[in-house]
Formats: structure tokens, sequence, C-alpha cells
């Protein structure tokens, strides 16, 4: 197995044991207050809110490049904004209690 494999595997997994943590959470509560059966939560609000995601981790790769050339230091984006996955994955997956 590649590593480019195993990280996408890792990042599969990941985001399946997201997705079913919150639908687990969400199918527990009582009644109709699932949000996407009770349609509280439209699809543009979903895209938007995945739109913003998108650009706050462009962001932070871009500043982690800039913060990169300050240090004399070159960093291509790619490689920051892989850095930020990474980061965000390992604060998801680490238990804070």
């Amino acid at each position: 197995m590649t590593a480019r494999t195993k990280m996408l595997l890792g990042g599969i997994i990941s985001v399946a044991l997201s997705a079913g943590s919150l639908a687990y959470i969400f199918f527990r509560l009582p009644g109709e207050t699932f949000p996407l059966t009770s349609r509280l939560i439209r699809w543009s609000s979903i895209l938007a809110a995945l739109s913003l995601l998108i650009l706050a981790w462009l962001c932070d790769a871009l500043r982690l490049k800039f913060l990169a050339r300050a240090l004399n230091k070159g960093l291509p984006l790619a490689t920051g904004l892989r850095a930020i996955l990474a980061g965000n994955f390992v604060t998801l997956v680490t238990p804070f209690l």
C-alpha cells in the first residue's frame, strides 16, 4: 500500500467516523428533530458552509506559506495545505477528555 493510498484511506475513514457519529447523535434525538428530515437546513446553507470551510483551509495554508517565506524557507502551497489538513485531522481524532 502506497503512502498516497494510506492517506486517502485515512481521510475517508476520518470523514466516515465523523459523519457516523453525527448521524448517531441526531437519530437518537426524540421525534422529528433530525435537521435533514425536518428541513431546517437548506442545501444552499450547507454549500455555503463547505465553501467557507475550504476557503479557511486555503487561507491557513497561505498564512503558513507566508510564515515560511518570512523565515527564508520555501513551502509549496500544496504542502502547506497538507500540513493544515493533517493538523485538523489530529485535532479531531485526539480525545480531549
